[in-house]
């Protein structure tokens, strides 16, 4: 079971975990704004925004493509597609901008800047026009040009700028940047069951590697995500910086302590990708792509041209394979397997074996990521 409130909706379902959070929001929801684009994270028209209950009882939303997002990732959270942040009978800021500054044509990808610009407002920090322009750095338009869409978001920014911080979402609703319901979404999340995935399937960070190469095996699999039990901390202790696996970049990006010893840091990270990225990507899946905790490994095997099609659907049935195609050689069919040891791979090869009495397969090594440590010298 997954809860999650999407847009003013309580949402509770038992649809698969590794189903991506932009099917969900389009074929089960029927929230059509929400668009499918490239399903590689890299055009941001399928933007969303996804809020997370603090210690203070504030929300801290930050904006993430969906089509790479699995639906467990959102366990507990506040889900905002556009429809999610249109106001009645009349546009929101964002839009107004975008609208006043002809910053739209075809519109496929106007969900995705709306988004992105309601993102920049609910940011709990004052912001520049820089940032305004920043924020749609994970978002592509083929129709404007970009001249259009900076300068509606410089008068996002500016208006902005007289924001009430002491009272940010009181502020926000009055201004007409976000409609009135944001303001009972914290208390709608502490009520909230937070369901225990009691899975062992694939471990997913925040899928920024692994569902761009392997969405479409995961949307029918149950799956783990790596914020359940793996750390997102940044510590220093004796000389020794420790990164949680599950630290995304945007978690390097606003740690101040990282970026005092490291000045010139922030500089790089900006060149990772977008922000929608940014916000996803963890060091343990995303830069050292290896899953966290668990052995994968490479498997080749042997199968006759009349046995492929059935031996394959055997395959893809065992939880833990994420991808299989095939080679014009002896060994013509190839698929990952991921698992908790190297023992599961071996007992699960056995019984793909006796199940399709193909028995020339191959395991390749394996191999395990747990953490990331950085040394120098305070």
């Amino acid at each position: 079971m997954i809860e999650f409130i999407l847009n003013n909706t309580q949402i509770r379902t038992e649809e698969k975990s590794g189903m991506t959070l932009l099917h969900f929001i389009r074929e089960i929801q029927g929230l059509k704004g929400t668009k499918s684009g490239c399903k590689e994270g890299d055009c941001g028209a399928c933007t969303v925004l996804i809020g997370t209950l603090q210690n203070n009882n504030s929300v801290a939303y930050k904006s993430i493509t969906s089509c790479l997002a699995p639906l467990a990732s959102v366990q507990g959270k506040h889900v905002v597609s556009v429809e999610g942040v249109n106001l009645k009978n009349e546009l929101n800021v964002a839009q107004q901008a975008i609208s006043n500054n002809y910053a739209t044509q075809c519109g496929f990808c106007t969900p995705g800047f709306v988004n992105s610009l309601t993102g920049l407002a609910l940011r709990r920090k004052k912001v520049s026009e820089a940032d305004g322009v920043d924020v749609l750095s994970g978002n592509i338009c083929r129709c404007t040009g970009y001249k259009s869409l900076e300068k509606a978001a410089k008068d996002v920014s500016n208006q902005l700028e007289k924001i009430d911080s002491s009272d940010q979402l009181t502020w926000l609703v009055q201004h007409k940047f976000i409609p009135d319901y944001f303001r009972d979404i914290p208390a709608k999340l502490k009520e909230l069951t937070i369901y225990k995935n009691e899975t062992n399937a694939v471990l997913v960070g925040g899928g920024t590697d692994l569902y761009v190469r392997y969405a479409d095996n995961l949307l029918e699999q149950d799956i783990q995500v790596a914020n359940e039990f793996v750390p997102n901390t940044i510590s220093f202790k004796d000389h020794t910086c420790t990164i949680g696996a599950n630290a995304t970049v945007s978690d390097l990006l606003e740690s101040k302590k990282l970026n005092d010893y490291f000045p010139r840091l922030k500089g790089f990270l900006k060149l990772v990708s977008s922000e929608q990225i940014r916000n996803m990507a963890s060091i343990g899946g995303n830069f050292v792509p290896e899953k966290l905790d668990y052995v994968s490994t490479l498997c080749a095997a042997s199968v006759p041209q009349d046995k492929i099609q059935p031996f394959t659907e055997v395959v893809n049935q065992y939880p833990g394979v994420t991808h299989n195609y095939q080679r014009d050689n002896r060994f013509n069919v190839w698929f990952t397997f991921i698992a908790h040891s190297r023992e599961d791979i071996k007992t699960n090869l056995q019984r793909i074996a006796s199940e399709t009495g193909i028995q020339e397969i191959l395991n390749l090594p394996a191999t395990r990521v747990f953490k990331i440590k950085a040394h120098f010298t305070l």
